[in-house]
């Protein structure tokens, strides 16, 4: 079955962003929003707690490349869907932002349970994130579980060790 895009139960937020060139910045942001007719006091939320709120008003060309993360990952957000999948979307963003955004997310997961997927090779930015982080290496999967698990497994890995952790964020509490 060939769904049209804004149909689709499942929603994408890149490395590489890629946002509607000929659209603004609030264009953009409601790209999502409008066609799945999503809960306009969570897109204000969203947009806030991005910080996608202060490019509002300017023109996709007008952005630096973060700023452009920043309305990819807050529309992908704020687009109602049953399945959010997020592949680095923070990576261009500095370290206090990364970790304001991802407490924000954290926080309203509880409020708000959803599916997500988050991908990203920053362990902290995972355990902080998620429920769940799955460690991904060279072979496959390395190790499953909560931060406990983890930071045991963690302490007995060579420092060179080069992984991707995949969290999954969801509605239940687990160990962390």
């Amino acid at each position: 079955l060939r769904l049209p895009t804004h149909q689709r139960p499942i929603v994408l937020s890149a490395q590489k962003p890629d946002l509607l060139g000929h659209l603004s910045v609030q264009e953009n942001l409601r790209f999502g929003f409008n066609r799945r007719k999503g809960n306009a006091d969570y897109f204000d939320t969203v947009c806030e707690a991005t910080g996608a709120i202060n490019l509002i008003g300017r023109r996709t060309s007008q952005l630096s490349g973060g700023e452009i993360q920043r309305v990819a990952f807050a529309r992908a957000l704020a687009t109602p869907a049953t399945w959010h999948l997020f592949d680095e979307p923070l990576t261009h963003l500095d370290r206090e932002s990364r970790r304001r955004i991802t407490h924000w997310l954290k926080q309203s997961q509880r409020s708000d349970p959803r599916s997500i997927v988050y991908v990203t090779h920053d362990i902290a930015e995972a355990m902080d994130l998620a429920d769940d982080v799955v460690i991904l290496g060279d072979s496959g999967i390395e190790q499953v579980g909560g931060r406990h698990t983890l930071m045991h497994w963690l302490s007995n890995q060579d420092t060179g060790v080069n992984l991707l952790a995949c969290s999954f964020i969801s509605d239940e509490v687990s160990e962390g």
